[in-house]
């Protein structure tokens, strides 16, 4: 939720993202969690809040295409170098 040179993402700007970006691109629904990380560049190591997108999802390139698409639009928004995707094949049941 930092970015360089300017205050930290707030919760109105992050929830307008979400409606903006990610509740078109993900119909079918999400999870968002809020977390604590620490990272590391050549300034040195800081802690800052982050914000995880869980998504459970069958493969496809519609799919990858919209994560990536959620991803780019968060960076250049909030001024990120980077924005980390993880995939993980799993087994998911509801009742």
């Amino acid at each position: 939720m930092s970015r360089p040179g300017e205050a930290p993402v707030s919760d109105e700007e992050w929830r307008a993202f979400v409606s903006a970006e990610v509740v078109p691109r993900l119909p079918d629904g999400f999870t968002v969690l809020a977390a604590r990380g620490r990272w590391a560049d050549e300034r040195g190591a800081r802690d800052e809040d982050s914000r995880v997108l869980l998504v459970v999802h069958p493969a496809g390139e519609a799919i990858d295409r919209s994560l990536d698409e959620i991803r780019e639009a968060y960076r250049k928004r909030f001024h990120q170098r980077s924005v980390l995707r993880l995939d993980s094949p799993t087994r998911v049941r509801f009742r």
